[in-house]
């Protein structure tokens, strides 16, 4: 095999690959941590730098299906990061959660690029959707009574927080909801919505409660406004 062929089939494989390891990022993202031989282990944020980086390789190398892709708040991301560098700095602070920020932002840009197109954007819906019910499903198993709807039980929530669960959840909740409009999507999207609905109650969370309010009444507002510009042609 030539080098021209081998490079040719590296970056034919780079995006399945990155794909794959996004869909898997999603159950580490999960469960927290994925045990490894001997003793060792390694955790979400660990996972996410390593990918942020193979992606972004990927896009240097103009691998096959990887391209710079717009944002029209990454600028404004890129210099909250800048913004925080120079305060740490300038402090003498750490920077743990300085990286911790940082990969955030290039998990972020990492869906981006993987986004690009229909069957991307179609995909990263239904990794959203699946990581949801995944959610619930874990939180239900490890506690079957919090379908009561107690708020004891949110501090028992494994997940993560009750406070950050409930409000990244209810910012998901428009966008399934947006995609039952879709009838490539429309079953999905409410089974989605409803695990999100549910997992935003049971927090108990009084602004993850208002933020899914005020987001259903903006998609709301902003779907009637289309429809009424579109009965007006």
């Amino acid at each position: 095999m030539t080098s021209a062929e081998l490079t040719r089939r590296l970056r034919a494989a780079w995006r399945p690959a990155a794909i794959a390891g996004f869909a898997f990022f999603g159950f580490v993202l999960l469960v927290g941590r994925i045990p490894l031989p001997a003793g060792e282990s390694f955790g979400y944020n660990s996972f996410a730098r390593n990918l942020v980086v193979f992606v972004l390789v990927g896009v240097l190398l103009r691998a096959d299906g990887l391209r710079l892709a717009r944002s029209r708040i990454g600028p404004a991301l890129l210099g909250f990061l800048a913004a925080a560098g120079v305060s740490i700095a300038v402090n003498r602070g750490g920077w743990g959660d300085f990286r911790l920020l940082a990969t955030a932002l290039g998990t972020f840009y990492v869906a981006r690029v993987l986004a690009a197109g229909e069957r991307g954007s179609l995909g990263l819906f239904h990794w959203l959707g699946w990581l949801t019910i995944g959610v619930l499903v874990r939180e239900v198993v490890h506690n079957p009574a919090i379908l009561t709807l107690r708020e004891s039980y949110r501090v028992g929530l494994v997940t993560d927080h009750a406070n950050t669960l409930g409000f990244a959840l209810a910012m998901l909740t428009p966008i399934f909801l947006a995609g039952t409009v879709r009838e490539d999507r429309r079953l999905a999207a409410w089974l989605y919505a409803a695990c999100s609905c549910v997992v935003v109650v049971i927090t108990f969370s009084r602004s993850a409660w208002l933020a899914l309010a005020l987001g259903v009444v903006s998609l709301a507002l902003a779907t009637r406004k289309r429809r009424v510009a579109v009965g007006a042609l």
